[in-house]
């Protein structure tokens, strides 16, 4: 990281939250329409960069919990406009990170990647805090919902997302 050193998120996230069971999600049953009007929104979001000549090469989704968000992304076609349609072979796919503390949901959130990897999309989850995720990526678009209050220094937190944006990020 270019101007910070990590600092550690809550000991064990469980003791504060549970180890309650988060159900997988069924990629093959997912409504775009149908999920939460932020995940359209963000989704929406991503479409409208493509308006404005930017594009979503790589996505972070930060505390992504049973991953809903992040295989909505990587499912999404680099350049619609084109007609060209979601591939691993062609290079059209975005490639996406999440991040997932709590045990339950990385586990949720690591099946529904696994259904996304075998549809030929490219989604990576990591059992990680964003404090301790360690990576050389830059990102086009990073996603952090509901997870500041979940942070001992949420101020760290927003520099590390600014530190993993793409200078033309959003």
């Amino acid at each position: 990281m270019k101007r910070i050193v990590g600092r550690k998120m809550y000991d064990d996230q469980t003791k504060y939250y549970g180890d309650f069971k988060v159900p997988v999600i069924n990629f093959d049953l997912l409504d775009k329409n149908a999920v939460l009007f932020r995940f359209r929104w963000i989704s929406d979001t991503i479409d409208n960069l493509r308006t404005g000549g930017s594009m979503c090469y790589n996505f972070l989704d930060v505390g992504t919990f049973n991953g809903v968000m992040a295989a909505l992304a990587a499912t999404k076609p680099l350049s619609p406009e084109y007609g060209l349609k979601p591939s691993l072979d062609s290079g059209t796919t975005v490639d996406v990170d999440a991040l997932e503390l709590h045990k339950g949901s990385y586990e949720a959130s690591e099946a529904l990647a696994k259904q996304v990897r075998e549809k030929g999309y490219k989604m990576a989850v990591h059992n990680v805090s964003l404090e301790e995720f360690r990576t050389d990526k830059t990102y086009d678009v990073i996603c952090a919902c509901e997870i500041l209050e979940h942070t001992r220094d949420p101020f760290f937190c927003i520099e590390k997302i600014y530190d993993l944006l793409e200078v033309s990020g959003h």
